[in-house]
């Protein structure tokens, strides 16, 4: 009788343990998305539009929660893997909005300029690009500034095609200085 006592409150919490780990894994998921969220709204990565169909579908998804936790408070395990196969999928489309162009502002494409002539300029005095690479690097950033200025010509926003253009034009200049600068030229 008293090992049944005893023993009781243990084997109840040990059984409860999984449900409680379950509902702060699924809390904590939900929490963390929105945190995600806001930072892509915070550094430019998501357009208003992204950021409010993510926190809809957050926003259904407690709503699922709530309503499944209506009957007793649990979840079976049933609805918590379907709550966490919607969170997954959420992230997963968290992570695309964020890394999709969109929502990126000129001063994207501008500070990428920016660091990549600070590139050169750093490889010309450390020694790791000759003048002659320099200037043909900086020429490429030329061209890429005149694209640029081609594409905004009469005030219009860049369309979604001319920055996927530029961005992939800056990659490339990019793999160009970091090849220049690694190509084991003496200076």
């Amino acid at each position: 009788m008293k090992i049944t006592r005893l023993f009781a409150p243990i084997l109840l919490g040990a059984l409860l343990l999984p449900f409680a780990a379950q509902a702060k894994n699924i809390n904590q998921s939900q929490k963390e998305q929105r945190q995600r969220i806001q930072q892509g709204v915070h550094n430019g990565t998501l357009t208003k539009r992204e950021a409010r169909h993510l926190r809809q579908r957050e926003a259904k998804i407690s709503r699922t929660e709530a309503r499944d936790r209506r009957d007793g408070g649990r979840l079976t395990p049933a609805e918590r893997t379907r709550l966490q196969q919607r969170l997954n999928r959420t992230g997963n489309a968290i992570y695309g909005q964020n890394h999709d162009a969109q929502g990126r502002t000129a001063r994207d494409i501008n500070s990428r300029q920016n660091e990549q002539r600070q590139r050169i300029q750093q490889g010309l005095r450390s020694g790791e690009l000759t003048r002659a690479e320099a200037q043909q690097l900086r020429e490429r950033e030329a061209r890429l500034g005149r694209a640029e200025a081609q594409d905004r010509r009469d005030g219009h926003r860049l369309t979604e095609a001319e920055r996927r253009a530029l961005q992939a034009r800056l990659n490339r200049n990019s793999r160009a200085i970091y090849q220049q600068k690694h190509n084991k030229q003496y200076r």
